[in-house]
């Protein structure tokens, strides 16, 4: 995979020297190689899907760009490439789903040398159900940045998560419940914390 350089972000660093005199910026590239493996158990009543690989990252290259930090402050994400030196890490997702009605994803993405990386872990897990007795569910969880894989799953400002629980009311309509925890900007530019709960009414077509 390769990002391409940014030119506008090339002409903020040649500008800054006194901030980024240590740091260079260009294009940067990714690599990947690894296995993937599917088995079902009990006659097809439990699926599970494997997936490792070995990972390589050069300078200015960070893997899962576009996500959820991306989209809450595109500026100060680039700025992370700037810093971003190269470094050599491991993915892992397991995956299983019962009786085609739940499915439970989780990733890992994990550097060489975790404490002495400046990249940090990437925790993500995913959550997907069919209709069970007019009932659904869907969600996720992602942290990021994170030294020390302890505080995984405690929510802070690295984390995002949103779980939806809806109940179909009839052929088109459905009600539920939808629990994020996300960002919103304050009025100094900065981000803060949002843990919110909120009713949710939608219109839901079966093909």
């Amino acid at each position: 995979a390769t990002l391409n350089k940014n030119d506008a972000l090339e002409e903020y660093v040649n500008q800054n020297p006194a901030i980024y005199q240590d740091g260079s910026y260009g294009t940067g590239t990714g690599s990947a190689t690894g296995i993937e493996a599917n088995f079902s158990f009990i006659a097809n009543v439990f699926h599970l899907n494997a997936r490792i690989e070995r990972q390589w990252y050069g300078d200015n290259y960070i893997p899962q760009f576009f996500n959820f930090a991306y989209e809450i402050n595109k500026d100060a994400r680039l700025k992370e490439l700037i810093g971003a030196e190269k470094s050599k890490g491991i993915y892992g997702k397991l995956g299983s789903e019962i009786l085609s009605l739940v499915k439970i994803e989780g990733e890992l993405l994990l550097p060489d040398a975790l404490e002495e990386s400046d990249r940090g872990a990437i925790v993500g897990v995913n959550l997907q159900t069919k209709e069970i007795a007019n009932f659904t569910a869907r969600g996720s969880y992602v942290k990021a940045q994170l030294s020390d894989l302890s505080d995984a799953f405690k929510f802070d400002q690295r984390s995002l998560a949103n779980l939806l629980v809806t109940y179909r009311i009839n052929r088109f309509m459905e009600a539920g419940v939808d629990y994020q925890w996300t960002f919103a900007e304050k009025e100094d530019g900065s981000f803060m914390a949002v843990n919110q709960l909120r009713p949710y009414v939608g219109v839901s077509l079966k093909f």
